[in-house]
């Protein structure tokens, strides 16, 4: 940097984002800085400019004076391997932080404050950050990008009339918004006992059962023995309060042995422990992905979960936690979310704004989808129960709505042929 300022700073500003902190020595830091300062200002950078900067801040005997930085310039032959300097440079900053990261995890294990699920989850924050802020920012050259959109109208093309990405089981959704993507962070929301979960798990199921692909559910809220009981029903087409009621006849057996059989097999995979923070559902997420290769992650639901600070920032920590979470694992992530009473109230269809608690979400989202029942006129549910699926924000795509039928004997959805009638 001080034989070859204007080249050897600007090369050393972009390889090392962290700044001075990356130097050991505490006199490479203030050099570090000080020259950096001093290109930002496009100023003379020699022995003496240096010399004088680093007088007028009573820094120069500090740092060892005119003899030292002398020294320095004559450490190296010449500024032509800057490059590989600066390697030398990140890698025993990332092997510091790296015995930074053991040791705290280390004191923490012995202290063992909080939890054990929290201990693991920060020992993974911080190995996982100590590389972050070195991976490679460079911007893409404009012919690469004209590459990728070709290939991505290739692609199209050839797969034209098919769903790219993952299939959800309800036609038309999928047809609109192309299937799940990966990294998207789909919120599903209601007012309670209008079948979030239901359509969630129906989702679940149909990957994991149907398409075998690995699907992770975190049920905050039922027990995992709850949600293959309501699964089996629904597969078996059969009345859960009936078989609950042990009044099963000889041929529903048949059908649920059928049903729990195919549920058994697939690679459906629950975490059901309440009180999750995000920091700790995010450390079960990651482990359960690099164990099971997820396709699919499902979260039952957003206002169970736990966080810090007033109820807006909790929620607010907890939505970018999940989107994090998405393009982290690089999988499409449900999560169902409560609608303000607003809706009930007013009878009326919910909008974005009805989001419960927090704006984050709506801003967080790559897709809303809403479900708003159609009630009999005395305001009682019906079974089947006509269900408008309303898309109001999909980014980068379409957006509509959907006829659902929701069956709550056996809390299944199913597509519908027509809209049901707007409510008044």
């Amino acid at each position: 940097m001080l034989l070859e300022p204007k080249e050897c700073i600007d090369l050393s500003i972009e390889n090392l984002p962290r700044g001075a902190e990356v130097f050991y020595d505490l006199r490479h830091q203030a050099l570090f800085d000080l020259l950096v300062e001093m290109r930002e200002r496009n100023e003379l950078i020699d022995p003496i400019s240096v010399r004088q900067y680093l007088l007028d801040r009573n820094q120069l005997e500090a740092i060892g004076g005119m003899p030292y930085i002398a020294g320095l310039m004559n450490c190296v032959p010449s500024a032509a391997n800057a490059q590989y300097y600066l390697d030398i440079v990140r890698e025993k900053y990332m092997l510091r932080s790296l015995i930074h990261a053991c040791t705290r995890t280390i004191s923490s294990v012995y202290e063992h404050q909080g939890e054990v699920d929290t201990i693991l989850s920060d020992a993974e924050r911080l190995i996982l950050s100590i590389g972050s802020g070195f991976q490679s920012d460079a911007d893409p050259d404009i012919k690469s990008l004209v590459q990728m959109a070709i290939t991505e109208f290739e692609s199209a093309h050839g797969n034209q009339g098919k769903i790219r990405g993952l299939e959800t089981g309800f036609g038309k959704f999928d047809r609109v918004t192309g299937g799940l993507r990966a990294g998207q962070m789909i919120v599903i929301a209601a007012r309670p006992s209008v079948g979030k979960t239901s359509l969630a798990m129906n989702i679940a199921e149909h990957v994991a059962v149907d398409r075998n692909q690995p699907v992770g559910v975190f049920s905050l809220e039922m027990t995992g023995a709850e949600l293959i009981y309501r699964m089996a029903c629904s597969r078996a087409r059969i009345d859960s309060e009936r078989a609950r009621d042990g009044e099963l006849q000889e041929r529903d057996f048949s059908t649920l042995a059928t049903a729990t059989q195919q549920i058994a097999k697939a690679p459906l995979f629950i975490c059901e422990k309440s009180g999750l923070s995000i920091m700790q559902l995010s450390a079960r997420a990651r482990r359960m992905h690099k164990r099971h290769k997820l396709k699919l992650l499902v979260i039952d639901y957003l206002q169970l979960m736990q966080g810090k600070g007033s109820r807006y920032e909790q929620i607010t920590e907890i939505s970018m936690g999940v989107k994090t979470l998405a393009k982290e694992l690089g999988i499409p992530v449900i999560i169902l979310s409560q609608l303000s009473r607003e809706v009930e109230k007013e009878d009326r269809e919910p909008r974005l704004s009805d989001l419960r608690e927090s704006g984050a979400i709506e801003q967080d989202a790559d897709m809303v989808l809403f479900l708003h029942p159609h009630k009999s006129k005395d305001g009682t549910m019906l079974d089947p129960q006509p269900v408008k699926g309303i898309l109001p924000k999909h980014r980068g795509g379409r957006v509509g709505f959907f006829p659902l039928e929701f069956f709550r004997s056996i809390t299944r959805f199913e597509s519908a042929w027509t809209a049901p009638e707007e409510p008044k």
